[in-house]
């Protein structure tokens, strides 16, 4: 949510954070569903790997084994890829990880564009606590769960880079972000009143794409899946005027 008043650059700032945020949310739900079902994954030199004992002496095998860190759960699944140990938790304690994972994730899910749902930092941030519980509380200071463990480098990540790859397209970099609305760019060191005017109460179509990158593709009238930022007009004088930004994925 934004007000009228709010700079462009400040705009920016606060869409890039949900977007990456959102990013990151998801790729957690992801790893620990993957944990949940399948098991803590193997050191790289183990993975797609599954006798071990047939490599023999093969040293990269054996830097593997070393790795491995100690067994937790107490039920064994196949992983048909041979990339995860196949060792999980009781069933109520999967289902239990596995519950709160569909909750985080029905929290980003498009439907909640539809449904004028506002997604924020803040509920963003709480989804991402919840789902460290979740791991913390299954996985104690992350005992059973190697370095390379996605949901535990997304957890003990301290900046965005630490889980995407460099030439991934849904990273947004905040200096180099922008916006566009109606064909054109919203420049920073402007208000968005400065393109709504002052009308309180507007819903409109908006893309944040790099900068220099030019003009995004103009989208049909009406499509579904597009994101919607909406400004609602304020009741009483101790109510401010908010937008609700979801952006739509590339």
């Amino acid at each position: 949510s934004t007000t009228l008043p709010i700079p462009i650059e400040q705009l920016i700032k606060e869409l890039v954070t949900i977007n990456n945020l959102r990013i990151k949310l998801d790729r957690l739900c992801v790893a620990i569903e993957e944990l949940a079902q399948k098991g803590p994954q193997k050191p790289e030199e183990l993975r797609g790997l599954s006798n071990y004992e047939q490599y023999g002496d093969d040293l990269t095998v054996k830097q593997g084994l070393d790795k491995m860190p100690p067994k937790v759960g107490t039920k064994f699944v196949d992983d048909t890829s041979h990339y995860r140990t196949g060792w999980i938790l009781e069933d109520d304690i999967t289902k239990m990880m596995l519950k709160h994972v569909s909750d985080a994730k029905a929290v980003i899910h498009k439907d909640q564009v539809a449904k004028k749902v506002s997604l924020t930092e803040k509920v963003l941030l709480d989804n991402i606590d919840i789902l460290r519980g979740v791991v913390m509380m299954t996985y104690p200071a992350f005992h059973g769960l190697g370095e390379w463990e996605p949901a535990r480098a997304i957890l003990e990540a301290k900046d965005l880079e630490c889980f995407y790859s460099p030439d991934d397209l849904d990273l947004i970099e905040e200096p180099t972000a922008t916006i566009w609305y109606a064909g054109k760019e919203m420049v920073r060191g402007k208000k968005l009143a400065d393109y709504l005017g002052k009308n309180e109460k507007t819903t409109i179509v908006a893309k944040i794409t790099k900068a220099g990158a030019g003009a995004p593709v103009r989208e049909p009238l009406i499509d579904p899946e597009l994101s919607l930022i909406h400004i609602s007009e304020p009741t009483r004088p101790l109510y401010i005027s908010y937008a609700v930004f979801c952006l739509k994925k590339k």
